[in-house]
């Protein structure tokens, strides 16, 4: 599903401005995921790391097909609550 890679590719953006304004490395997924630890603790919101979560699943899932779709529709809307909520951020 090209739309959930998409919807991975949208939140690894926003993680990837909000690390670069606070300075934090980007190189790959292992900086973005502490990028996020760090979001979750400083904002005491474990939300954003339960979607962020689910935002990796919907990109294992470009490349596996393996979600049935009520899980899909799940990840699909914490995935957009979890762009809704970190966009502002990225500012």
């Amino acid at each position: 599903m090209v739309g959930a890679e998409m919807l991975w590719g949208a939140v690894t953006q926003i993680v990837i401005a909000i690390a670069m304004n606070r300075q934090e490395p980007i190189q790959d997924h292992q900086h973005r995921r502490a990028t996020v630890r760090n979001l979750v603790r400083e904002l005491g919101e474990d939300s954003i790391r339960r979607d962020f979560s689910e935002a990796q699943r919907l990109h294992a899932h470009f490349y596996h097909n393996d979600m049935p779709t009520e899980l899909l529709s799940s990840a699909v809307a914490k995935t957009h609550a979890l762009i809704d909520r970190l966009l502002p951020l990225s500012a």
